[in-house]
């Protein structure tokens, strides 16, 4: 069975306090916790001194899920992160050690020499074409932390500088239920198509934003109240929430997790005694 999904709130992105590291003037950290993802945070250069990031947080925090959302990360990067006690950083709660940011998803020798990912077993770059790159880190457990320390790695990156459009935080909310089957994902389409008087037709072609609809049926009350209800009354339409489903399938990360808005949410039902199913419409942020 499918790991359940996961839903990246509470979220704490909005109160984190953004240092560390060289930051070009125009690009600066502080862009990391902000929409829109065009306002991207830029590193002075590739030198690891400058790539660090540190999150600090107002009070402490449960928290699991991290995600670099818009990243320019080249198929060789690393990160590691660590999440400390105390703001001074001097306790250390985790660390992950050093790991690769685009995984393994082909292990030699499974594919054939001719094979562009038989060098790095990754995505090609026809496969990452068209997506808003997203790297969710999902932690074995919550952890309750006041900072963290995000360090990228990435001296090969031909732009020659790191780029992040947003490094989300949260404690994740994965349900004790899975999502039914009836799951739906695709793209709402946005390109505009003028008809001329011949019959000739002319294209703008314009991104298209990734969108699920999905059931979670039969949740505990208790914990319906506590989860969906909540987060549907906190986040609104227009607070982000990051979309990870199947965190177990690794290959599938850049297709399916994505940072969207919660679409005209539709009221929990009560289909049987002391269960609420939970309808959930999730439209991505370009």
């Amino acid at each position: 069975m499918p790991e359940n999904v996961v839903f990246g709130w509470p979220r704490w992105t909005d109160g984190v306090a953004w240092s560390g590291g060289a930051w070009q003037a125009d690009y600066p950290v502080a862009n990391l916790g902000t929409l829109p993802l065009a306002r991207v945070a830029r590193s002075a250069s590739l030198a690891p001194a400058d790539t660090q990031i540190v999150g600090t947080l107002a009070k402490d925090r449960q928290i699991r899920l991290f995600a670099l959302v818009r990243h320019n990360l080249t198929v060789t990067a690393r990160y590691r992160l660590r999440l400390y006690a105390d703001a001074a950083r001097t306790v250390v709660l985790y660390d992950t050690g050093w790991v690769d940011v685009w995984p393994i998803l082909y292990p030699w020798p499974t594919v054939e020499w001719e094979d562009d990912r038989w060098w790095t077993g990754t995505y090609t770059a026809e496969e990452l074409e068209g997506y808003i790159w997203t790297r969710p880190i999902w932690l074995p457990e919550q952890v309750l932390a006041r900072a963290f320390l995000l360090e990228l790695d990435d001296p090969s990156n031909t732009a020659g500088f790191v780029e992040l459009g947003l490094l989300e935080v949260a404690r994740g909310w994965q349900p004790s239920l899975n999502v039914s089957y009836g799951y739906s994902t695709g793209r709402r389409t946005r390109s505009l198509m003028v008809e001329a008087l011949g019959g000739s037709k002319y294209f703008d072609r314009r991104d298209a934003p990734r969108m699920v609809k999905a059931d979670i049926q039969n949740l505990p009350r208790a914990e319906a109240m506590t989860g969906p209800v909540e987060m549907v009354r906190q986040l609104g339409v227009d607070t982000p929430v990051l979309w990870f489903p199947f965190p177990d399938r690794v290959q599938d990360w850049v297709r399916d997790c994505f940072l969207g808005r919660l679409v005209d949410p539709a009221p929990l039902t009560i289909p049987h005694y002391n269960r609420m199913s939970f309808p959930v419409q999730i439209e991505e942020i370009l």
